[in-house]
């Protein structure tokens, strides 16, 4: 793995344990906020072991899925999860009118942390 994708998965890491800080406690909106970047930072890391470096989260995603998902080394299942938790995300940072539960945070935590284990070992192969 390069450097680069070396310190996007530090990243991805360093966000998952800070997503479960914020589970325990209380701060659903923080947990969601670090664990969709746990997706995004697993995604980059894998994006640039390719030779690839979007400059937008659209980018990553959508690089990831051709790269990724439509080639069939991660589900298409798996491949949701970054999209979805980005739009989760989306409400928790900017509409004020959202509020999670714990436990939603808790399960979109849950998948990202699937999410980020397929991705693992696309940086080795």
């Amino acid at each position: 793995m390069n450097a680069h994708g070396s310190a996007f998965m530090t990243k991805a890491r360093d966000s998952l344990h800070l997503a479960r800080l914020a589970i325990e406690a209380g701060l659903a909106d923080g947990a969601v906020n670090r664990a969709y970047y746990a997706a995004f930072y697993a995604a980059s890391a894998a994006l640039q072991l390719h030779g690839e470096a979007p400059r937008t989260h659209a980018g990553v995603h959508n690089r990831f899925r051709v790269l990724f998902v439509k080639t069939g080394r991660i589900s298409d299942a798996v491949g949701k999860i970054l999209p979805y938790a980005y739009g989760m995300r989306q409400k928790a940072d900017y509409d004020a009118l959202t509020v999670f539960e714990v436990q939603a945070a808790a399960d979109l935590l849950a998948d990202v942390d699937t999410f980020v284990q397929a991705v693992e070992p696309l940086l080795t192969s």
